[in-house]
């Protein structure tokens, strides 16, 4: 068994997929195995990664082609071929730092932890901007309702690419990426909350380069299915007792922000006029004004998401439109 199987799923990256792969040969965890997911690609991505397996025949790459079905497809297509100790999830545009597998690594097995989570940079074209991969002091986490209250509370983001996991924890929870969906990361939540520990990393080590026509960046239809996973994972919380009782208010913050909050404000900077009924859509939502009840009173909403909130139910028109000119202001 290698320590470590490293998944990257690739579909039409043809300016990134090298970049990419050479940060991950270039570790300094050795006993590692690279799968790539080649999801269908049409433009030059198979061939550049075929020549990279020739060129580097000392090192245990993987191959695997299927149909393009998506990038949740593609990392579940990963899992089922994997066949380390742990797994790590690399998106084809971005790249890791050299040491990013071993320390994970000896951190999460010196700890026994089903799940390491490590900080990340969001690359821009003129900037970066590090990011805590949990905005918490602790640096072992093993209790649930714990764990639960700092991924309700986005203090843990549900991100695949800033952590690794155990292949064996992956595997006995049957875990499954969404399939044809966007924002198929979301089921993440009920599987941290399952670990048995947790261990955090308190450095940056991936790099997530922002570039346009991603899916945080662009606005469509298909945004709207975030809810349905956002409501299973509320849901699957609720069969814990603990959790039940305990983080209602964590419930109602986690759909507000993650549903409303960051879709509208997704619609605000790349949508248009035309888009605005995505928006009045999310509003107009049966589970969005069930969790509105009572939001003023909710704790765990900041007292600015509470006056977003409110504009966004009494004038979402206007709110759209002071959430782009507050946004470019901020960004010039």
């Amino acid at each position: 068994m290698v320590k470590m199987s490293v998944v990257v799923p690739a579909y039409n990256v043809e300016p990134y997929i090298i970049k990419c792969l050479d940060s991950i040969v270039n570790q300094t965890l050795s006993d590692i195995e690279i799968i790539v997911v080649n999801d269908g690609s049409i433009d030059g991505t198979e061939r550049l990664v075929s020549e990279f397996i020739v060129a580097h025949k000392n090192v245990n790459i993987q191959l695997v082609g299927q149909s393009n079905e998506g990038l949740g497809a593609a990392r579940n297509t990963g899992i089922i071929n994997a066949t380390g100790e742990y797994i790590s999830f690399v998106d084809s545009d971005d790249w890791i730092d050299a040491d990013m597998l071993k320390e994970m690594y000896t951190i999460a097995s010196a700890d026994k932890a089903d799940v390491a989570i490590c900080n990340y940079r969001k690359v821009y074209p003129s900037y970066v901007e590090t990011i805590k991969g949990a905005n918490i002091k602790e640096l072992y986490l093993d209790d649930p309702l714990r764990i639960s209250k700092y991924l309700l509370s986005l203090k843990i983001p549900t991100s695949a690419c800033n952590k690794i996991f155990r292949l064996g924890f992956l595997k006995s929870e049957n875990f499954k990426f969404s399939i044809g969906k966007w924002y198929e990361d979301i089921p993440l939540t009920v599987l941290l909350v399952k670990a048995k520990s947790i261990a955090i990393v308190d450095r940056p080590f991936y790099n997530y380069r922002q570039r346009p026509g991603s899916i945080m960046k662009s606005t469509h239809p298909c945004m709207l299915n975030k809810k349905s996973l956002i409501i299973a994972v509320i849901n699957d919380l609720k069969l814990i007792p603990l959790i039940s009782d305990q983080l209602t208010q964590e419930f109602q913050f986690f759909f507000l922000n993650t549903y409303v909050l960051q879709l509208i404000n997704q619609i605000a900077l790349y949508g248009n006029f035309e888009k605005n009924k995505l928006a009045k859509s999310i509003i107009a939502d049966g589970d969005t004004k069930r969790f509105y009840k009572k939001f003023l009173l909710n704790k765990c909403i900041s007292y600015r998401d509470r006056i977003g909130l409110l504009l966004i139910k009494v004038n979402i028109g206007l709110y759209l439109f002071m959430y782009r000119k507050y946004k470019g202001r901020i960004s010039d």
